[in-house]
């Protein structure tokens, strides 16, 4: 996720590591296997989410908007 942010979002300086956080962690892999099979379409991705996210957050003002507009 930071990966996508920061390159999304350069003006915002996303860290790449955090402070605590063993940088060796396993990923944990979710299947959406399940849903799919019962008939289940996703309607908005993953990348989708986040950059509603943050233009929601910055519409709020919990965000700034630095350089630029989605």
């Amino acid at each position: 996720i930071s990966e996508f942010l920061r390159q999304k979002y350069p003006e915002y300086n996303v860290p790449s590591t955090f402070e605590g956080v063993d940088e060796n962690l396993k990923s944990i892999m979710f299947s959406s296997k399940k849903l799919i099979d019962m008939g289940f379409n996703f309607k908005y991705s993953l990348e989708d989410m986040l950059v509603e996210s943050i233009e929601t957050c910055r519409q709020k003002g919990f965000l700034p908007s630095l350089y630029r507009n989605i």
